[in-house]
């Protein structure tokens, strides 16, 4: 794996959530309001962009590897063959992709992104919140979602929970997901990859990639 075809296989995987997007202009009325039916395609825009992001941080890992392997042919193939099983193992049993997880599996490869992370910002309604927080609340999402009838968790990564909140107000019991959270969902992803990946890009002394549609 190098590095364009992670960025590649990133793009492909956030084009479906694009296509979704646009299912769901289609789909619509025209008329404001609620509408029970689309909430299937926000939903199902949260877990494939939460997927793209797992892929990218697997394929990010697979990159390392292959770099280190390149690298060191002066180790003995006993060591080298220890590694790549050890990080090929790691990347197998990588399934829920937060931010505790992600960051364990890219130290495989020597990369630890706390830093990038702690620096990390997201214009918007969430702005000010850590980049673990906001992608642990998406993963909560997603694991929900994943688990058929399980009521939504009360994130601040909702828009309903901001506004049910921002007056002191209680949490919502499995609160609402619109199109706009599954749109801000799609921005956070492309932009926590990117910063990472660039990161992971210096960190390895390679050149860095564009992780968007050109």
């Amino acid at each position: 794996m190098d590095l364009p075809g992670a960025s590649a296989r990133f793009v492909a995987s956030m084009s479906y959530c694009d296509d979704l997007v646009v299912v769901h202009a289609r789909s619509g009325t025209g008329n404001r309001g609620y509408r029970t039916e689309e909430t299937s395609i926000d939903r199902a825009i949260v877990v494939l962009a939460i997927a793209a992001w797992q892929v990218a941080i697997e394929n990010l890992v697979l990159t390392g590897l292959d770099l280190a392997v390149a690298a060191s042919s002066h180790i003995p193939g006993a060591n080298m063959n220890a590694l790549k099983g050890t990080v090929d193992n790691a990347v197998k049993r990588f399934s829920t992709a937060n931010s505790t997880n992600s960051r364990t599996l890219l130290l495989n490869v020597g990369f630890d992104p706390s830093s990038t992370w702690s620096s990390f910002t997201m214009p918007g309604p969430t702005s000010g919140r850590s980049a673990s927080d906001q992608l642990d609340d998406w993963l909560k999402l997603r694991h929900a979602i994943a688990h058929g009838n399980s009521p939504l968790p009360g994130v601040q990564a909702l828009q309903h929970v901001r506004q049910q909140t921002a007056g002191g107000g209680p949490v919502p019991v499995d609160p609402r997901l619109r199109l706009v959270d599954a749109k801000s969902c799609m921005k956070f992803v492309r932009r926590l990859t990117k910063v990472t990946a660039d990161a992971f890009a210096d960190h390895l002394g390679i050149s860095r990639v564009a992780w968007t549609r050109s």
